[in-house]
């Protein structure tokens, strides 16, 4: 199946103009600056896998090892969001956010230093497919699949005891549109492994076009707030 640039580059176009967009709103500074963050590198991704789905050779396991660089900042990022989303975020909450981002700034030095971290890439249709030194990428995967399903508890366990209404709309968002990407992605490697279980990051960052648009539905509420309670 020859590979489509077009899903990739709409996507990373809607991405980048959603976070220039949450940049220019009103509200948390920290909360949109996060947001649109993670907005950039979705788009930092699919940008990615586009010139890598166009290149050959160690140029092409090059930009698979900076596509794989760009992915690991998305849940530490999202568990910050998550973190500064919350009215009062508990101790435990922000300690285990600023640990992943000290685990993902680990990974991210061994991905930049390790030319064998991807060792070949296939790109299929609309998306990509990557090989990986065993067993050592396993550590990743644990990483990388810990955080992601924490995207998904975390909100759920939290939401119960928040009161604030526009807290807990914005915590619902996020953890609608963590569900709407990281559960398909999971069961189509499940399902289909000889196809998807190699492709897992492609169709993360795939279906992680749901998850941008509930942070500008985030984003869009956090501007409407009123200016005193968005200052808080």
């Amino acid at each position: 199946m020859t590979y489509s640039p077009w899903l990739g580059t709409l996507t990373a176009l809607f991405e980048v103009l959603a976070g220039i967009w949450a940049l220019g709103l009103q509200g948390r500074r920290k909360l949109l600056t996060l947001i649109a963050a993670t907005l950039f590198l979705l788009a930092g991704y699919q940008a990615l896998e586009v010139f890598i789905c166009s290149a050959t050779g160690t140029h092409q396991l090059f930009l698979s090892r900076m596509a794989f660089l760009d992915v690991t900042w998305l849940p530490p990022l999202s568990l910050l969001l998550i973190s500064e989303l919350h009215p009062s975020a508990p101790r435990w909450l922000r300690r285990f956010a600023w640990a992943s981002v000290a685990v993902g700034a680990l990974f991210s030095f061994w991905i930049v230093v390790d030319t064998r971290f991807v060792t070949g890439t296939i790109c299929q249709f609309m998306y990509a497919r990557y090989r990986h030194i065993e067993p050592w990428f396993h550590f990743y995967g644990a990483f990388y699949e810990i955080t992601q399903m924490s995207m998904i508890f975390i909100p759920a366990a939290l939401l119960p005891h928040i009161e604030d209404p526009s807290a807990r709309k914005h915590l619902g968002d996020l953890l609608i549109g963590s569900l709407l990407f990281i559960l398909p992605s999971l069961f189509l490697a499940a399902v289909l492994p000889s196809l998807f279980e190699t492709a897992l990051p492609s169709l993360m960052c795939h279906f992680a076009a749901f998850y941008a648009i509930f942070l500008v539905r985030i984003a869009y509420r956090e501007d409407r707030r009123e200016p005193a309670l968005a200052m808080t």
